[in-house]
């Protein structure tokens, strides 16, 4: 079985992140987070994990807190392959900022397919269209690959429209909706993290409402080969 992790840190301004993060990435085999912030608090986690090494993609440097990249990232004990980033050709409106994408494909034992994961914060305070230009430029990466995929991440939904146009988009990708409970940030009524995927089994879906190390929920998936 393959269990991921996805996450918003809400870049571990919270006191427990430290302390959750350990524990949430002890038994995962992927972390798909968002928010990563490497300042010195979570610089020294990533680096000081047991196993777990991480590449990220940076969305901005944060010049008022000493320079401080800011962006996504994919965390695995499992080397990962042919590791790439996308960034949004969108801008936050006002700081002019983009979001970035990183994506990474993992080998499969047994298998001469490869997994593609991807892990995305979209662009926040922009029309939908907007949103669809970030989104539909990650779908060409999966549209190109010919193996399972596992897309997650806060995908900032936060409208019906948005919501309805990112999941039309998910459909046409052959991407699976995987099912979660309550407890996933809402923004306006509106659910804004996901995980979607194909070519895999999904064997379990759920939040972890008690985490209080972010804004945002943990949610676990765990897949089979089928």
């Amino acid at each position: 079985s393959i269990k991921i992790l996805n996450w918003n840190m809400y870049k571990g301004s919270n006191s427990s992140w430290e302390s959750d993060f350990d524990n949430l990435t002890k038994d995962v085999d992927i972390a798909l987070l968002q928010e990563a912030y490497l300042d010195h608090k979570m610089t020294r986690v990533f680096k000081d994990h047991p196993t777990m090494r991480l590449k990220m993609a940076t969305s901005f440097i944060l010049a008022s807190r000493g320079y401080v990249p800011s962006g996504t990232a994919i965390g695995s004990d499992v080397k990962m392959k042919q590791v790439g980033y996308r960034i949004s050709e969108p801008r936050e409106p006002i700081i002019r900022t983009p979001k970035a994408v990183t994506h990474a494909k993992f080998d499969i034992e047994g298998s001469k397919q490869q997994l593609l994961t991807i892990t995305i914060h979209a662009v926040n305070f922009v029309s939908s269209r907007k949103l669809m230009v970030q989104l539909n430029d990650i779908a060409k990466l999966v549209r190109s690959h010919k193996g399972p995929v596992v897309w997650g991440g806060d995908f900032n939904t936060w409208s019906k429209k948005k919501l309805r146009k990112t999941r039309e988009l998910m459909a046409k990708l052959n991407l699976i909706e995987a099912p979660f409970g309550p407890g996933r940030m809402k923004v306006f009524g509106n659910v804004i993290d996901f995980v979607f995927y194909k070519g895999l089994e999904l064997r379990d879906s759920y939040v972890l409402p008690e985490v209080k190390g972010a804004d945002h929920k943990p949610m676990i998936v765990e897949f089979y080969l089928p």
